[in-house]
């Protein structure tokens, strides 16, 4: 359904279409939590550190992977053993006959490009962090299954995009979702501006037009705030940690989802 601003009518128009929309809702709780979101469905696990919100409501990979953006974190990143056991407890209460082992959780673990280079936005291999396979796995079952999931059984495995199922975001307590400033500055890491370089030029940032909220680095050493829209050059980093073509085509390491654009 689409609405005619002028003529201020409706009309079906087809679900294919690229329209201008609005969101609306309900302003239910102005407070900001502990893991610096609205939202009270995410909690602080204080042995992990972090701030985890689970998503009953099955999705494929890649919506999993937007809703957690559009919540300002990610999908789950499992660590260690630990952390492992900390969402293990996610999975739903069920009666024992009703319980399958094989009843799963997407997480931000996934295959990059032909060669299934298993790639994290954090460079780490996976025998760094959580890595304990359910026996078999990873088979790369019917060739297509590119994406990591957390089983009940507290194990790993290798599933297809397009499968909906459960899924765990996962979020740092250090950023706010909504800053109380506008002005305030994080990487895209996570960590404040405080806790890294923040030299900036004389006068900056000023938020010229109101509009320059994205960071830059100037031939002066110092750094700006700029426009979005503007073209620039830029440097792109990678740790030395990961091959971006290994030479095992299972080498496996975990993705947090922050820096793909789908």
């Amino acid at each position: 359904m689409a609405v005619n601003g002028r003529s201020q009518y409706m009309n079906v128009t087809s679900c294919k279409d690229s329209l201008p929309y609005i969101c609306y809702r309900k302003l239910d709780n102005r407070t900001m939590n502990e893991c610096g979101t609205f939202d009270d469905a995410y909690h602080l696990n204080k042995r992990t550190g972090s701030c985890y919100k689970v998503h009953l409501d099955k999705k494929t990979w890649y919506h999993a992977y937007q809703i957690c953006a559009a919540e300002g974190s990610h999908l789950v990143v499992i660590n260690n053993k630990e952390e492992a056991l900390v969402i293990k407890d996610m999975f739903p209460v069920r009666p024992s006959d009703k319980i399958n082992k094989w009843e799963q959780f997407h997480i931000g673990l996934r295959a990059y490009g032909d060669l299934r280079t298993w790639v994290t936005l954090n460079g780490d291999r996976l025998e760094d962090v959580f890595n304990d396979w359910d026996p078999g796995q990873p088979d790369n079952g019917g060739g297509t299954q590119h994406h990591g999931t957390f089983i009940r059984a507290g194990t790993l495995d290798d599933g297809y995009h397009g499968t909906k199922a459960m899924f765990v975001c996962e979020k740092s307590p250090k950023v706010e979702l909504f800053e109380p400033s506008p002005l305030q500055y994080s990487e895209i890491s996570g960590d404040r501006l405080e806790d890294v370089f923040n030299d900036w030029d004389p006068g900056q940032p000023d938020n010229g037009g109101g509009t320059q909220h994205h960071g830059t680095f100037i031939r002066a050493g110092t750094l700006d705030d700029g426009y979005h829209g503007t073209k620039a050059m830029f440097v792109c980093e990678k740790s030395p940690k990961v091959e971006l073509f290994e030479p095992s085509p299972l080498q496996y390491s975990e993705i947090s989802g922050k820096a793909e654009k789908y």
